[in-house]
């Protein structure tokens, strides 16, 4: 059956896939590719997938749940990330891996520390979304760009992410 959604980790090592209500995690290995993982208890539909950029974790998006962490590579669920109320629909992680941005079907691109679990920053789409999301960090981390289709057409976006500061006051508190 096609994929839904697919990942490779940073190392290409592995790969993510999500094949009707199952995920799957694979071993890649040359040319040979062998499946060591079918899981997903709830059989939520995962429609983003990322890996953090160590290859530690990957994060999923199920449709019309949270956002999920799991650990690498024994694909055990470490961490759930609450508060869209839709589908998460695209993942990125920041290059030092201590962000994680979603963008989701309730129109809002949300920043979560990954430590934490907790949510750093919001923001709210204007208008309804059709299709073709795309988020991405810039290399050096400073930035994030979220792309979207209203009924206006393509919109672009660009955030400057948190501090450095900010990002550890995230990390001391409660």
């Amino acid at each position: 059956s096609p994929f839904q959604a697919i990942a490779f980790s940073p190392d290409e090592n592995f790969m993510v896939t999500q094949e009707a209500t199952l995920m799957k995690l694979w071993r890649i290995e040359g040319e040979e590719v062998r499946p060591l993982l079918t899981f997903n208890p709830n059989r939520n539909i995962a429609i983003g997938l990322a890996f953090s950029p160590n290859g530690s974790l990957f994060a999923t998006g199920e449709q019309g749940g949270p956002i999920k962490l799991w650990a690498m590579p024994s694909a055990q669920p470490v961490g759930v990330l609450g508060g869209h109320t839709q589908s998460a629909i695209a993942l990125a992680f920041s290059p030092d891996g201590r962000t994680l941005a979603s963008m989701c079907d309730d129109r809002t691109v949300r920043w979560w520390h990954v430590a934490t679990r907790r949510e750093m920053l919001r923001f709210q789409a204007p208008n309804e979304d059709h299709y073709f999301f795309n988020l991405v960090f810039s290399p050096d981390g400073r930035a994030l760009a979220a792309r979207r289709v209203d009924n206006e057409g393509a919109i672009t976006w660009v955030w400057h992410a948190p501090s450095l500061a900010e990002i550890a006051a995230a990390e001391v508190k409660p």
